[in-house]
C-alpha cells in the first residue's frame, strides 16, 4: 500500500452464528490482543479441520476432490468457494453456484457445520482489540425491518459501531433503509464492493459502490429533509 501511495486499514471479516452466517467486519485492529488471537486461532483450526471433513463427505458421494485440487493460495486456508471451484473444474458441477445449491450450502448433503461463535462475542472481542466492529451486508440476513432493528440494538449494546449500508446485494431502497437505521442509532456508515475475483449477485467490482453510495446519500438527504 505504501509503495502504491494508497491507504491501508488492518481489517477482518468474521463469520459468526454458525449456519446463520452473520458477518462482522473489524476495522483498525491492534495486534497482540490475547482474546482476539484466541478467537482467530479457534476459527482457523475449525476451518482446517473442515477441509478434511468436506473431502471425506464428498468422497462418500463419489465426488473425488483432493487437497491439491483445491489450489489453496499461499498464506490462505480452505474455503467452500475454493472447493466449489475445484468441483466445477473437475466437471462434477456446471458452476460454483451449483456446487453450493446441490452440495455445499447450509443444509445440503455435503455441508459441514462450522464453529458457532455469537455475533455479540465477536463484537466484544473486536472491541478488546481496539477495532471498529461493523455489521456486514445486513440485507443478506433476510430479517424483517423490526427484527433487524432489535438485533442492531442488541449488537450496539455489545459494542457494534457501524453498519455496512452500501453493498452489491443492497438495492437503493435497502441502502436508504440501512442509512436511516445507522443515523437513528448513531452508528458509522460503511460500504464496499465485497470484491471476490468477479462480480455476481453478492460481489461487485472494485470501487463499484462509490457512485451508488453518492446517489443514495443524496436521495436519503432529501428523504430526511421531508421527514423533518
Amino acid at each position: 500500500a505504501q509503495e502504491q501511495n494508497i491507504g491501508f486499514i488492518r481489517g477482518i471479516e468474521i463469520s459468526a452464528e454458525g449456519d446463520r452466517e452473520v458477518h462482522i467486519l473489524g476495522y483498525s485492529i491492534n495486534a497482540g490482543n490475547k482474546a482476539f488471537d484466541n478467537l482467530i486461532e479457534a476459527l482457523r483450526h475449525d476451518r482446517i479441520s473442515r477441509e478434511r471433513k468436506y473431502l471425506n463427505t464428498l468422497q462418500d458421494m463419489h465426488i473425488f476432490i483432493s487437497s491439491a485440487d483445491l489450489r489453496i493460495p499461499s498464506g490462505s486456508l480452505f474455503s467452500r468457494p475454493l472447493l466449489a471451484k475445484a468441483m466445477k473444474d473437475k466437471g462434477y458441477v456446471n458452476s460454483m453456484q451449483e456446487a453450493f445449491d446441490m452440495y455445499l450450502g447450509a443444509g445440503k448433503p455435503a455441508y459441514v457445520p462450522k464453529l458457532s461463535v455469537t455475533a455479540d462475542e465477536v463484537i466484544k472481542t473486536l472491541c478488546l482489540a481496539g477495532a471498529v466492529p461493523v455489521i456486514a451486508h445486513p440485507g443478506l440476513l433476510h430479517l424483517s425491518s423490526s427484527d433487524l432493528e432489535k438485533q442492531i440494538i442488541q449488537w450496539k449494546a455489545s459494542g457494534l459501531m457501524g453498519i455496512e449500508v452500501y453493498h452489491p446485494s443492497h438495492n437503493q431502497l435497502d441502502c436508504q433503509k440501512f442509512l436511516l437505521l445507522a443515523k437513528k442509532y448513531n452508528l458509522l456508515v460503511t460500504g464496499g464492493s465485497d470484491f471476490h475475483e468477479k462480480a455476481d449477485l453478492y460481489h461487485g467490482e472494485l470501487g463499484q459502490m462509490l457512485s451508488i453510495w453518492h446517489e443514495a446519500s443524496i436521495d436519503t438527504s432529501k428523504l430526511l429533509a421531508s421527514i423533518h
